[in-house]
């Protein structure tokens, strides 16, 4: 009877972090449509100043797409890949669909705060950043 409660007990737990875990990885969408990105979180939808296409920026090591700090995550979102003449001092391909700007979009209690478009920055999503990126755009934004 121990046993059989103990793997009930292991069940539910495993449910329950695969529940919590899915709903992390659901925070925000992004779409380029009409011209225009936009990020959509919980019905919400903000528009971003990037150049479309947009794509969500992975980090390179996890199994999302944030970091967290505190109770905020951060997400990248890069524009329009650039075209590889302007990235010829950076050893990547077209494939890797680099762009020269980016916008962090901050995610905190249900609310959603856009930072300042980055330019002249290398930002690759299928590649991915260095989280030292991701703590700089968080950094910045709670000094403002």
């Amino acid at each position: 009877m121990v046993l059989g409660n103990y793997s009930v007990i292991r069940l539910v737990s495993l449910a329950a972090i695969l529940a919590v875990t899915s709903c992390a990885q659901a925070d925000i969408s992004v779409n380029s449509a009409n011209d225009v990105c936009k990020v959509t979180s919980d019905g919400k939808s903000y528009e971003l100043q990037l150049t479309p296409p947009c794509s969500l920026v992975k980090v390179d090591y996890k199994d999302h797409d944030y970091f967290q700090y505190y109770d905020s995550k951060v997400y990248i979102v890069a524009g329009k890949p650039a075209p590889l003449a302007q990235l010829a001092k950076w050893s990547v391909t077209e494939a890797d669909n680099c762009s020269l700007q980016s916008q962090a979009v901050i995610v905190n209690a249900g609310k959603m705060h856009l930072s300042d478009v980055r330019q002249d920055a290398l930002t690759c999503p299928e590649i991915g950043l260095d989280e030292k990126v991701y703590r700089d755009y968080f950094d910045n934004m709670m000094t403002k």
